[in-house]
């Protein structure tokens, strides 16, 4: 059976169920974005850093089996930000795994 694998803006459980947490670095996180088919929901631009454009759909997630989380500590950046500028951000990456 194929995992649902996506990214999210930040942390969210959206289904009941036992869910585990850790954090990742963001070479851990491109790691896990190369090896994985991944959906992105993230909008704002600190996905970039993944290799993803923001997302302009108004898709919402409903169910994942993982998700990795992406969220700048602070205020969000712009969307025209440079990749230079999102580099200096402070950035969690959180990897959320459902056990059932």
């Amino acid at each position: 059976m194929n995992k649902i694998r996506v990214i999210l803006p930040t942390a969210t459980v959206v289904e009941e169920g036992n869910f585990v947490s850790k954090f990742l670095t963001r070479e851990e996180a491109i790691n896990w974005c190369r090896h994985n088919h991944v959906v992105n929901y993230c909008c704002h631009a600190t996905v970039k850093l993944l290799g993803f454009p923001p997302t302009v759909s108004s898709d919402t997630c409903t169910f994942y089996d993982e998700a990795l989380c992406i969220k700048p500590v602070g205020r969000f950046p712009s969307k025209d930000i440079s990749m230079d500028d999102l580099l200096l951000l402070d950035v969690r990456y959180t990897l959320i795994t459902k056990l059932w």
